[in-house]
């Protein structure tokens, strides 16, 4: 029995004291073929609609444009928007991301648009990654998530791959699904697989800490695998259900 854990951030913690910062998985992947429509194929890569594109978000985008994957980089700042399609690093403190985001902006492959519905039909993969806040009287403050389940209505086609990383209540990402393919009428993938990186460290941890993933039935756990597979060097962790996958990442912030 091994006595030294993880954190989030992809420290290992040794449960006789002390921590030391786990190495970053080297990269890989080959050479990708784009795929339209992507169905999960490996070695190949389609589109994907990130929906928030703050300090998590943005950097997320920009590693998945860096395995080959299309990338609608969506948020309801104009004024963001403008900044990222400009290819200047909207923020400091990020290594790396100016660097990719001129490139990935320059290329093509990456674009930012305030028009999710537009964004999720062009999409094989929509990804939320907007905040959720708890207020004071434990109540949820979730506007943003809110918007993104409309945004996903609005554009949701069959065989789309919903995926949420927002810290949620368990049973949020079943519901917020649920609700998606009853009000749009398409038959889609669900998947919850929690952000687990620090801003400032992002590119970092991406390639360093385990990726926990949860589906709502054994189809959709096999699609967002694959995809994880497609975009990061780190370990997939296939969780049983999709709530253990909710309950993990709870559990790592209490």
């Amino acid at each position: 029995m091994s006595a030294r854990t993880t954190d989030p951030l992809g420290r290992a913690t040794s449960m006789l004291g002390g921590s030391f910062t786990a190495e970053p998985h080297p990269c890989t992947h080959g050479t990708p073929v784009t795929a339209k429509p992507w169905v999960g194929a490996p070695g190949t890569v389609g589109t994907i609609a990130v929906i928030g594109s703050g300090k998590i978000g943005l950097p997320l985008a920009l590693q998945f444009a860096s395995h080959g994957w299309r990338v609608h980089a969506v948020d309801i700042n104009q004024a963001l928007v403008d900044i990222i399609n400009s290819g200047v690093a909207p923020w400091g403190g990020e290594p790396n991301l100016p660097e990719l985001l001129a490139e990935h902006v320059g290329s093509g492959r990456l674009r930012a648009t305030i028009d999710g519905p537009a964004a999720v039909r062009d999409a094989d993969v929509a990804l939320v990654v907007v905040p959720v806040l708890v207020r004071d009287d434990g109540s949820i403050a979730d506007k943003a998530l809110v918007g993104a389940t409309e945004t996903l209505i609005a554009g949701a086609h069959d065989d789309l791959l919903v995926i949420l990383e927002t810290t949620v209540p368990i049973g949020t990402t079943r519901e917020l699904v649920a609700k998606v393919a009853t009000e749009s009428g398409a038959k889609v993938f669900g998947c919850f697989s929690p952000e687990r990186v620090l801003t400032g460290q992002t590119f970092r941890n991406l390639a360093a800490y385990p990726k926990l993933v949860g589906g709502t039935d054994t189809a959709s756990l096999a699609r967002a695998t694959a995809f994880y597979e497609s975009v990061l060097d780190a370990p997939i962790a296939q969780m049983q259900t999709l709530e253990a996958a909710e309950m993990a990442k709870l559990a790592e912030t209490t």
